[in-house]
Formats: C-alpha cells, structure tokens, sequence
C-alpha cells in the first residue's frame, strides 16, 4: 500500500511547527532560526511531504549547547573520576572542588597519568577542535590535552577522548588502524562520548580485537542509542499501522523515493545516512553524518534547504 497522507494529518502538521517554533523561540533550539524551519518546510510540497516532515519533526532530538555542558560536567565530575578510579590509573580521594583544580593547574600533568585528546579527522565539520576548545575553557589546563601525533616525554597510563557521538564506529575504527604505534603508548584507551550506538560499540571492539593491541579499550558513553532510536521506529498498532493509514514498509518507500528523487544521498552514504543508523539528531556544535540527508543535506543545485547543514 502506498504512503498517505492522513485525512487530517494538518493538524499534526500544524502543531509540529508550532512546537519547533516554540523551542527556537525559548532558545532550545539554539544553532536554528525560525527562517531556516520555514525555508526547509519549503521542501515538502505535497500532502504526503508535508506530513513526512511533521513525523521528522516529531522524532527530532536537539542537544543545545547548554545540555552538552551539561553533560560535560558530569562527564568530568562523575564519569571520568569513576572510570580512573574502577582501573587504577587515578585515586580521587578528594572532593570535587579539589578534583576541579587539579584540572586546571599546569602541575597536574606530572602527577595526573592521563590525558585527553580528540579523534584526529580530516572530516570538515569535524566537532574535534570544538570539543577540545569547550575543555580547555571550562575543564583541564591545556597541558592535559594532546593530540596522538605528539611524541611523549612521560608515559601515561590512559588517555581520554572526548567527542560528541560515536555512531556506526567507522572513523574510530579507521582512526585504531592508522595511529596504532602512537595509541599503544598508553594501557588503557578510554573513549567517552556524549552518546554512541549499540552498533557503533559492537563494531569498534570487535575491530580492536582483530588489531592485537597489547592495551585496553574501554567505551563509556554517557548515553547509548540503539536501532530504536532510527527514524522510522513507530510503535505499531493492532491493525499493523503506525498512524490511522501508513504501514511502517510503506513509510519507508516513500521516505527513500523523497531522497532519491532530490539527490541528497551523500558519498558513501545510504538514504539513512553513513551507516543507514537512521539518526533524527542534531547537536548545536555540529550534525552527525549519521543523521538523515532530509535534515542536513542540499543538492547539487542548490534548491532542497537543509535545517541544518553540515559544514
């Protein structure tokens, strides 16, 4: 069956603009102006584009950047200290305004055995640098952050990266891969971005396994999506529906045959983006290449406006 548009699906339309609106109004949505909503709800011209974009709208996840220092500060203030203590590379028998400065003193680095650093990218709109940028404004001195091109003075026992998303795992995958003489300076390699995916995890273990490093890998996310985070994950009804008409199959057609017909697919990518994770997520430091092309992408002529677009 193919993909309709509800009889009375401009009253979900409408609310779903009203509610993005809202949030950019409030300052939630704090990297979209209400124009950019506009030009982008400009793409969708028939009844059953429009309602795609309300149900993409409806499914949207934003991480402004008040909740990413957010999780930030709990990232240093929770999860790290637990971390450096569960494997000995650091006892923090201190409080945390003691665990504070000790972050921002230039001294630390020679007592500390760990430090931060970022995946090295050539990827433009990589969020790297802004990561690295929010730590040394707000978190550790820039004597604890490196880059693994760095020739070490000192052994340390772990080091730390922080980042936005880990998602299908490629980049770090290929990151292991080119720089495994300089990672394997340290015994523990200690990832922790603000969120990943199951399938991303998975593969960058099993992929580190394959490698024989002769140190330790741990994954510790602040928060862990799943395949139940993919844009089409409606619950469906008893009559197999997930509205009052559309099968989720036939959602899917439509959405791919939308893509298709506007050329947003992206180099490697599939119609759901790098690793068809399906992603309906935008943070205010930068988009995910995992997040749909519907939301981020433009055309070679220019005419499909993005939401967001990825630099």
């Amino acid at each position: 069956m193919a993909f309709k548009a509800p009889h009375n699906y401009l009253d979900f339309y409408n609310e779903m603009i009203k509610k993005s609106e809202k949030l950019i109004e409030i300052g939630y949505w704090d990297k979209i102006e209400i124009r950019k909503l506009h030009e982008w709800l400009n793409n969708f011209k028939t009844d059953e584009e429009k309602y795609l974009s309300s149900l993409i709208l409806y499914k949207l996840v934003y991480r402004n950047d008040k909740t990413i220092d957010s999780m930030l500060n709990k990232l240093f203030h929770i999860t790290i200290p637990n971390l450096l203590e569960k494997y000995n590379v650091y006892p923090i028998n201190m409080t945390m305004d003691e665990w504070r400065k000790k972050l921002r003193s230039k001294s630390f680095k020679n007592v500390g055995n760990f430090l931060f650093s970022t995946i090295i990218s050539d990827e433009l709109g990589d969020s790297g640098n802004d990561y690295m940028r929010r730590l040394r404004e707000k978190f550790v001195v820039k004597e604890l952050i490196c880059s693994v091109r760095d020739k070490k003075i000192r052994h340390h026992k772990a080091l730390i990266f922080i980042d936005d998303i880990l998602a299908s795992g490629t980049q770090i995958c290929d990151f292991l891969y080119d720089y495994k003489d300089n990672l394997e300076f340290y015994d523990y390699l200690i990832f922790t971005p603000l969120i990943a995916h199951k399938n991303g995890i998975d593969k960058i273990q099993q992929y580190f396994e394959s490698l024989q490093y002769n140190n330790y890998l741990i994954i510790e996310p602040l928060e862990i999506i799943t395949c139940d985070n993919h844009m089409l994950d409606f619950q469906i009804k008893d009559n197999g529906y997930f509205d009052s008409l559309n099968s989720i199959e036939s959602l899917e057609s439509y959405y791919e045959s939308l893509v298709d017909k506007n050329k947003l697919k992206q180099n490697r990518e599939g119609s759901f983006g790098f690793g068809n994770l399906g992603l309906n997520l935008i943070f205010s430091t930068g988009i995910p290449d995992n997040t749909i092309p519907l939301i981020r992408c433009t055309n070679d002529n220019n005419l499909w406006k993005p939401l967001y677009e990825k630099f």
